[in-house]
């Protein structure tokens, strides 16, 4: 992907997460509140169409699968194609709320035995959405359109294509100089990691993965991040 489209994305990211953080002003959004994560908001509907036609987007762009043209490409050929690229199913993201918690938009959208597609629901809701809202609003819910974003923020965080757009946006944490990380977060023997922080999300990239349990996390090791500081009250 050019540059110039790199830039287009994040600046697309950007206003959907600016969008959906106003919701949260009003309705706060945790795993034990099950009432305002299954709150039907049928004005979500924009952004989690949005999200979706945009994932779709950049898989088409950015996939590597020669046996298909681009515009023929669906969900079932993508799975395979960047679980391998991307292990999607095993990707922790925190979402910066109170409590800390992460959350896994991809987990279960890949069948093991036979490396096909597996229903997930914020991607059902998606494509049930953009060809008529009107019919389902139903599907349009806190969880299932915040879980479409930090899908989007992962994608965009581990394809390499946007890693220059996301320093320009000052949304990469790191320890290292930004030279050394802008030539070695993505080979094979990175021996640091960086985390992709926006206003609602953190995704890691390079060598650790988040722990278990988000409150046993060490600022220290994921960009020495302020906001993660902030967040677990401490700097290791």
């Amino acid at each position: 992907m050019e540059q110039n489209n790199s830039e287009l994305v994040i600046g697309w990211y950007l206003d959907f997460e600016s969008r959906f953080s106003k919701f949260l002003e009003f309705i706060p959004f945790n795993n034990d509140n099950k009432d305002n994560k299954d709150s039907v908001l049928p004005l979500l509907a924009s952004i989690l169409v949005e999200a979706g036609s945009l994932i779709d987007s950049i898989f088409r762009e950015e996939s590597t699968i020669s046996t298909k043209p681009k515009d023929k490409q669906k969900i079932n050929d993508f799975v395979p194609h960047y679980e391998n690229r991307l292990n999607l199913s095993n990707q922790k993201t925190i979402l910066f709320t109170y409590p800390l918690q992460y959350l896994t938009p991809f987990r279960g959208w890949i069948e093991a035995r036979n490396n096909t597609y597996q229903k997930i629901d914020w991607w059902y809701s998606y494509n049930k959405m953009k060809h008529n809202r009107i019919e389902k609003p139903s599907l349009t819910t806190m969880n299932i359109t915040i879980r479409s974003l930090c899908g989007l923020h992962q994608i965009i965080s581990l394809l390499p294509t946007f890693f220059e757009a996301l320093i320009r946006h000052d949304l990469v944490r790191h320890v290292p100089d930004l030279e050394f990380v802008k030539n070695h977060i993505h080979t094979a023997d990175v021996d640091f990691t960086v985390l992709i922080e926006t206003k609602l999300f953190g995704t890691a990239i390079g060598r650790d993965a988040f722990p278990d349990n988000p409150l046993q996390i060490s600022p220290f090791y994921f960009g020495c991040s302020p906001k993660l500081r902030r967040f677990l009250g401490r700097n290791m």
